[in-house]
């Protein structure tokens, strides 16, 4: 059973790595890196499978594990997402452990096959338990250093979007934690089990959570393919630094003027109601930088830029439903009207500024 698990991910690994290699978004491959994880990690699983068909622990696909690259390729993804496309230096400090790993593990070969060690030798043995847990201490590191990135691009999110709907990327924790939960789950069933090499039934869920993984990344890839490349990982929500000698009351003041403008451009030409607008938009349609309209909804409207900006769509929304709009349209065409992308979005924003859903208010106003 576990056999046919291994080759499902195999397969499912290998396809979906090919899929997301070749798969372009606006002339570039943004998912390269998850494709290189997925066809790397379906090696591996070959790797492991050809090593238990020959009852041989060093075989020639024995260099070609990459553990020490496979966490890299993620972080190295959501880097890409985060700050727009990686330097060359970048990725070559991301691909050196994984460069290493391979170049020892091929030495290590090289000299059984010259018989100048010995296979079966004590030192080996213990060379390979350090290695193991050195790759599932690196592994899990690096996922604990994604996990903060994501969570600081989430929060940033609502200072730079008015529409978040799959800009999220809560998946990519998911596949994070998954890929802890396995390591930690590995070391508990290598330790604790009597006989890890024949307990099947333990290495069974470990097997399972693995093509799981691999199929949660495929798929989440895939639907979150063209996400763009907006918002920087450094926070604009707070006040900025006040200069030696510069006067608190004059940027106060120039705040308050920056908000009037934001404010008559709002009211005039209703950028909300495209469902893409977002702070860097805003900024080059104003000639405003997106630090100073940022800090000037902050400060005035005590919002940030997401709420502020579907503070307007609900007003809109609530004008449309006042003059009989849901003759013509339904609600959630309204919504959409106003500059609303999904339904689960308006119904939120709506609920929160009026503590009624649409459906509801519109009752309330026939």
């Amino acid at each position: 059973m576990i056999d046919i698990i291994h080759y499902i991910a195999i397969v499912q690994g290998t396809v979906t790595g090919f899929v997301l290699l070749f798969l372009k978004h606006n002339g570039k491959r943004d998912s390269k890196y998850l494709a290189l994880f997925l066809l790397l990690l379906a090696l591996a699983i070959t790797n492991e499978m050809y090593g238990d068909y020959t009852g041989d622990d060093f075989h020639l696909l024995s260099p070609f594990k990459f553990f020490l690259l496979l966490p890299n390729l993620i972080y190295l993804h959501v880097n890409s997402k985060l700050i727009g496309p990686n330097s060359r230096k970048i990725v070559l400090l991301n691909f050196i452990p994984g460069i290493l790993e391979f170049a020892l593990l091929s030495t290590i070969l090289l000299l059984i096959k010259l018989q100048i060690i010995d296979s079966e030798s004590d030192s080996l043995y213990n060379l390979g338990e350090v290695y193991n847990y050195v790759t599932i201490a690196y592994t899990i590191f690096i996922q604990v250093i994604i996990l903060k990135k994501i969570r600081q691009y989430n929060q940033n999110l609502f200072a730079f979007r008015s529409t978040i709907h799959y800009k999220y990327l809560n998946w990519l924790k998911w596949v994070c934690t998954i890929i802890i939960v396995n390591e930690v789950y590995y070391i508990l069933f290598y330790i604790f089990s009597p006989n890890p090499e024949t307990d099947d039934q333990s290495y069974f869920i470990y097997a399972i959570i693995e093509l799981g993984l691999i199929f949660y990344i495929g798929m989440g890839a895939l639907i979150q393919a063209n996400l763009e490349v907006e918002i920087p990982l450094q926070t604009t929500t707070d006040s900025p630094e006040i200069e030696t000698g510069t006067d608190r009351t004059e940027i106060e003041n120039a705040s308050d003027s920056i908000f009037t403008e934001i404010e008559s451009f709002m009211k005039k030409e209703q950028p909300f109601l495209n469902p893409n607008l977002n702070l860097k938009v805003l900024s080059q349609t104003i000639q405003i930088p997106e630090r100073q309209i940022s800090i000037a909804i902050n400060q005035n409207s005590e919002q940030n830029f997401y709420s502020y900006i579907n503070q307007y769509r609900v007003e809109t929304v609530k004008n449309m439903l006042a003059n009989n709009e849901q003759a013509k349209y339904s609600i959630v065409g309204i919504g959409e009207a106003a500059g609303f992308n999904s339904k689960s979005s308006f119904y939120t924003n709506f609920k929160k500024v009026t503590g009624v859903t649409p459906s509801q208010y519109a009752k309330e106003m026939s």
